[in-house]
């Protein structure tokens, strides 16, 4: 594959120079693992750490689902991922965590009654807000363009948590949709959770955002395990290969190795899907990137019931 792997050196070089040239990196003595030249297929699951996965917590198993950049799909993922979820029996809440252009009514097809403005404005609490999807899915909706929301800082994210915390028996899993890019909202969320999960797309500036996220968030929720998802890939090799590089360099350069999730197909119907406010994996569940997203969600959802025997 010339072009991949051109594309892939490329990124390689971009993202290692970046790091390099700043004097606050970390100084780590670990050794760069990657396989020269190596052209063999790799099973997916052969490369997934899902020890990283394994937390005390009790309740829900809390998940934030962030991206470097916006325009990679992350909040398609996040709405289909917690539908596919759903279909497996168990009981999701989904969390629309961008305080600035909240979307996930939009994707879902939902009319709320209420937003998590009226948890910040009106005093309500999140059980009175949440919506009613499909399958049984929960949804706490946010704000576009609510200054209120837009400016939030710790003190009214504090009132999310808490009654997030009253809600723990209630769930399987909270879903976290953030907003696209690093500020210290989406560092908050992803500091609150079990598991990060970057969503980006083979675009380098997309892999070199995703890496900073990364920096960003093992400065201040090191404890926190990042597993990555590629989305609008060719097929699950070029994932693969992706993955390689990105973990490399943080392996490399952070000292933090991050796990391969899985991999998205490139899937008009998923664009038809968003445009029609119709979740993929409900309405076209054969497509392609319905089938990988409940790959995905099959993942996440064994190693809950392998962490519970």
């Amino acid at each position: 594959m010339p072009k991949l792997y051109l594309l892939a050196m490329s990124m390689n070089e971009s993202l290692s120079l970046a790091d390099q040239n700043n004097p606050h990196r970390p100084t780590s003595g670990a050794e760069d693992s990657a396989s020269k030249g190596e052209t063999s297929d790799v099973n997916a699951y052969e490369l997934r750490l899902v020890t990283q996965s394994e937390t005390s917590n009790t309740g829900a198993h809390r998940i934030t689902i962030t991206s470097g950049k916006g325009g990679v799909g992350k909040s398609s993922i996040s709405s289909n991922l917690a539908l596919s979820l759903s279909k497996l029996g168990a009981k999701v809440l989904l969390f629309d965590a961008d305080l600035q252009l909240a979307n996930l009514d939009l994707l879902l097809g939902i009319q709320p009654e209420f937003t998590l403005f009226d948890v910040i404005k009106h005093g309500k609490h999140l059980r009175d807000i949440m919506c009613d999807a499909p399958l049984g899915l929960k949804v706490i909706c946010g704000g576009s363009g609510v200054s209120q929301l837009m400016n939030a800082g710790p003190k009214k994210l504090n009132v999310f948590y808490d009654q997030l915390n009253d809600l723990e028996g209630e769930f399987d899993y909270f879903i976290f949709d953030t907003g696209a890019g690093v500020d210290n909202r989406m560092v908050s969320f992803c500091a609150h959770t079990d598991e990060t999960i970057i969503v980006t797309t083979p675009d380098p500036s997309s892999i070199t955002d995703s890496y900073a996220v990364i920096k960003i968030t093992g400065v201040k929720a090191s404890q926190v395990p990042v597993s990555v998802i590629f989305n609008g890939v060719v097929g699950p090799n070029e994932a693969i290969a992706l993955y390689r590089i990105l973990n490399d360099t943080t392996t490399k350069f952070l000292n933090r190795p991050i796990a391969f999730l899985g991999a998205v197909r490139h899937d008009d119907t998923m664009r038809a899907s968003v445009r029609a406010r119709r979740p993929v994996v409900t309405t076209f569940p054969q497509a392609p990137s319905a089938i990988d997203i409940d790959a995905i969600g099959l993942e996440i959802y064994h190693r809950m019931v392998s962490k519970a025997a």
